[in-house]
C-alpha cells in the first residue's frame, strides 16, 4: 500500500512540476485554463449522463454505502470517474472558481467566453447535484470573497463583475416568470445539502477526525508513512486533506506545503495589480477556502486536479512576481535617463 500511495504522491508532484516549468507567461497560463475549460466540459457531460439516468456510466457496481446514501437523498450523486461523489464535487468547485475567474477579463475570444460560460454552468450544477457541503460552501464563500478583493483593489474589471451579476439577476427573474419548477429543483438539493447527516452516528467527522488528531500527535515528526491514514479508523479515510499528510508525511512536509499556499497569497497580494484580469483575485480567495473544500473528500492526493491547481498557483504567482519586477526595474531607468 505504501509503495501504491507513494506511486501516486509521486504522480502528483510530477505533475505540478511539470506545470512549474511550462507555465511562464499569462498565455501560457490561459493555454492550461482553456484546457482545463475543455477537459472540465467532457468530464462533466459524464456527470450530468448520471444524473439524467440515475446510474454510473464508468462503474457498474455501486456499493452498499452509495445506495443506503441514494436511498435517503433520493437519487443518486454523480461520480464520473471519480472515486466518490464528494471527490467529484471537489473537482466542481475548483473548476467553478477557477472558471468563474477567467470569465471575468476585460478582453477575450467570443468562442472561449462561449466555452467558459458552458462549462462554469454545468460544474456549478453538478456541484449541487454531488450535495457535497465542503463544496458548496468553498464556492459561496470564495465566490463572496473573490468580490471583496476585486471591489477593494486597484483593477479594470469592476464593470465586468457588474454586469455578470445583472445578467444573472435578469435570468433569475426570467426562470421566476417562465418555469419555477427548475428554481425548485435547485432549492430542493440544497435543501438536501442542509439536511445531510442530521442523525449522528459512529463515523461522524467529528469523531474521524479527533482520532485521526490523536494519532498524528503520537507520530509527529515525519509520519507514519505513505497510506497508513486508514488504521486508525479500520479502513475508513480521514477526510480531510491537512489532517492526512500530517499523519502520513508528519508535521514538516505539512508546514512545507502550507508554507507554499502562504508566499503565494502573499505575492497574489502584492502584485495583483500588475495582471489586468480577475484570477488573481481568486486565486487568493481559492486559497482561503481550500481547506473548506478539501476536507470533503475522502483524499486529493490521487486528483490530478488538486496537483494541476497548486501547479498553477505557485506558476502564476511567480510570474506575478517577476512582471511587477521588470515594470519596477523599467521604471528605475526612465528616471535615470530623465
Amino acid at each position: 500500500m505504501a509503495i501504491k500511495e507513494f506511486g501516486i504522491l509521486q504522480t502528483g508532484i510530477a505533475l505540478t512540476w511539470l506545470v512549474i516549468r511550462y507555465v511562464n507567461t499569462e498565455d501560457r497560463i490561459n493555454t492550461v485554463i482553456n484546457i482545463w475549460i475543455v477537459a472540465a466540459l467532457f468530464v462533466n457531460l459524464i456527470g450530468f449522463y448520471e444524473v439524467v439516468t440515475q446510474k454510473y456510466l464508468i462503474a457498474s457496481e455501486v456499493g452498499g454505502k452509495t445506495e443506503r446514501l441514494a436511498m435517503r437523498i433520493g437519487f443518486l450523486a454523480p461520480r464520473a470517474m471519480f472515486a466518490n461523489q464528494n471527490n467529484y464535487a471537489f473537482f466542481n468547485s475548483l473548476t467553478t472558481l477557477l472558471l468563474l475567474g477567467k470569465l471575468i477579463k476585460p478582453y477575450r475570444p467570443l468562442k472561449w467566453y462561449v466555452l467558459n460560460w458552458i462549462s462554469l454552468g454545468m460544474s456549478l450544477y453538478l456541484l449541487i447535484s454531488s450535495y457535497s457541503r465542503a463544496g458548496i460552501a468553498a464556492v459561496a464563500l470564495g465566490t463572496a470573497l473573490f468580490i471583496v478583493f476585486s471591489l477593494t483593489s486597484h483593477n479594470n474589471y469592476k464593470q465586468n463583475i457588474i454586469k455578470i451579476v445583472a445578467v444573472l439577476f435578469v435570468l433569475f427573474i426570467s426562470v421566476l416568470v417562465i418555469d419555477t419548477s427548475i428554481l425548485d429543483t435547485i432549492t430542493d438539493k440544497l435543501n438536501l445539502v442542509v439536511e445531510k447527516n442530521e442523525s449522528s452516528s459512529d463515523d461522524t467527522r467529528v469523531n474521524i477526525y479527533t482520532t485521526c488528531l490523536n494519532y498524528a500527535l503520537d507520530h509527529l515528526g515525519f509520519g507514519t508513512g505513505p497510506g497508513s491514514s486508514i488504521f486508525p479508523l479500520d479502513g475508513l479515510p480521514p477526510h480531510n486533506f491537512f489532517l492526512q499528510i500530517l499523519m502520513e508525511y508528519g508535521i514538516v512536509i505539512l508546514l512545507g506545503m502550507l508554507y507554499f499556499l502562504y508566499i503565494s497569497f502573499r505575492k497574489f497580494s502584492s502584485y495583483q495589480n500588475v495582471i489586468s484580469n480577475a484570477l488573481p483575485a481568486m486565486f487568493k480567495a481559492m486559497i482561503l477556502v481550500f481547506p473548506i473544500m478539501a476536507v470533503g473528500p475522502s483524499t486529493i492526493i490521487v486528483e490530478g486536479s488538486f496537483w494541476l491547481w497548486y501547479g498553477l498557483l505557485i506558476a502564476y504567482s511567480s510570474i506575478m512576481m517577476r512582471k511587477s519586477h521588470m515594470l519596477y526595474t523599467a521604471a528605475k531607468q526612465r528616471e535615470l535617463t530623465i
